[in-house]
């Protein structure tokens, strides 16, 4: 199993200025395994704990391959019984429907760097999620060895039982509804397009999430002017923003 300390050298040339979000490797990882650790201290060994990770923010100065590898290492001597590797950020929106269509057309998003990883975590459990739409792609992504557990994310949202209709086979693949903003050439002219989608793609399956909350139906058909109204209403001057700072 390959250790933390032999990524070190890589980590200290690409980690940036000490100062940004806790710095160089040691800093960058001590949340998660404190975090972790306080948690198993809590539970005790009979108690499952899991922990989702970024492959990479893919945006200049973000939490990069080299350190997520460096931190999966850290967490396998920490006696988690699951690792979940997806990606992105907020300000990226690799994995919202503004994701190219080629990009959407492989499914797994991050099912490669799955692959680099599993001799870090050794026999932990291993699930991705990102991209996953169809049945076969979910099995054949199993039963290759490249994962133990496949994660669906927006698909559950407008479509609470996505899973038992793949596992039953009712559904040969899943649906993330998606809805993208009007007068295209004009908003293209002042913004970009990439990212407006991505934040109204967001922010709808945030609005998903709040019905689900209350005990409510998803609605599927929610438009983009409901959709950027409340997200205005919940987020204020900085729903546009590429990076939300502040408290």
């Amino acid at each position: 199993m390959r250790e933390a300390r032999d990524l070190v050298p890589v980590l200290r040339a690409t980690a940036g200025p000490p100062e940004r979000d806790g710095g160089f490797l040691e800093r960058r990882m001590r949340f998660g395994l404190e975090v972790v650790r306080r948690i198993r201290g809590r539970v005790g060994p009979g108690f499952a704990v899991g922990i989702k990770l970024n492959s990479a923010d893919f945006h200049r100065g973000g939490f990069t391959e080299d350190e997520s590898q460096a931190v999966l290492a850290a967490l396998a001597h920490e006696g988690v019984d699951l690792i979940e590797v997806s990606g992105s950020s907020y300000e990226s929106m690799a994995m919202s429907g503004s994701a190219a269509p080629s990009t959407r057309a492989r499914e797994a998003y991050f099912l490669q760097y799955a692959r680099t990883v599993r001799t870090l975590v050794g026999d932990i459990p291993l699930a991705v999620t990102g991209g996953f739409r169809t049945g076969d792609a979910m099995q054949r992504a199993v039963q290759d060895g490249e994962c133990d557990v496949v994660g669906i994310g927006r698909p559950t949202i407008t479509t609470p039982d996505a899973a038992r209709l793949v596992l039953e086979g009712r559904a040969e693949a899943l649906t993330a509804h998606q809805v993208r903003y009007g007068m295209r050439t004009l908003l293209g002219r002042i913004a970009d397009l990439k990212v407006l989608d991505g934040v109204l793609d967001i922010s709808r399956h945030t609005d998903q999430i709040h019905r689900l909350g209350k005990g409510l139906r998803p609605d599927p058909h929610r438009g983009s002017l409901a959709t950027t109204i409340a997200m205005v209403r919940r987020n204020g001057r900085t729903s546009f923003r590429a990076e939300r700072g502040g408290s």
